[in-house]
């Protein structure tokens, strides 16, 4: 069993560890993607949707604070659920299956990929389908309609800083596997 702060095995065994400073990059990332939505959702005088955001980046500053002490197991772990609790919640307060926070699913289960166990990125998973099921069960059954609203400016600069986000996982996960592969590979070569 993995412990806070040690590399997940399946890293290890790669060359990859789990250092600080790559989750605090990550997770600020995120931070700079959520205050670029707060600005806008404040322009737009949205204070529902800005105090939840606003809460987002509060947890996050905590999750920061716990890489920095390495911590990183419950670091990640946190983060994870802030965001899939948070995504989760923006969309069934607002639009439904059709929110751009349901966009975010996919970027949320690469940085849970990255950092934490596969029975927790499983759970994940899960949970974000079983929540999706909801979101669809709920508004067909008439429990709770949520109104899709015209694409506006706030669609496009909400759907941009979830893209930028996961292009930035991706790319880090890529650079992560791309440095394990050449140590490997220099590895085999002083070994032969």
């Amino acid at each position: 069993m993995q412990t806070a702060g040690q590399p997940s095995p399946l890293l290890s065994s790669v060359g990859m560890t789990l250092k600080p400073r790559r989750l605090i990059q990550v997770i600020g990332v995120v931070v700079i993607s959520v205050a670029m939505v707060i600005l806008l959702m404040i322009s737009e005088k949205n204070w529902s949707a800005t105090a939840v955001l606003a809460c987002i980046e509060l947890l996050l500053g905590i999750a920061i604070r716990l890489a920095i002490r390495e911590r990183l197991e419950l670091a990640a772990k946190l983060t994870v659920i802030i965001l899939a609790l948070s995504m989760g919640m923006m969309s069934y307060m607002y639009d439904g299956i059709q929110d751009a926070a349901i966009i975010a699913f996919p970027a949320i289960l690469i940085f849970a990929a990255m950092f934490v166990s596969l029975r927790f990125f499983l759970g994940l998973l899960a949970a974000m389908l079983l929540l999706m099921c909801y979101l669809v069960f709920s508004n067909l059954t008439g429990y709770h309609v949520n109104v899709a609203k015209p694409v506006s400016f706030s669609s496009l600069v909400s759907v941009a800083a979830i893209l930028v986000t996961t292009a930035y996982f991706v790319w880090q996960l890529a650079s992560d596997l791309r440095q394990a592969l050449q140590r490997l590979e220099t590895e085999n070569r002083r070994i032969h």
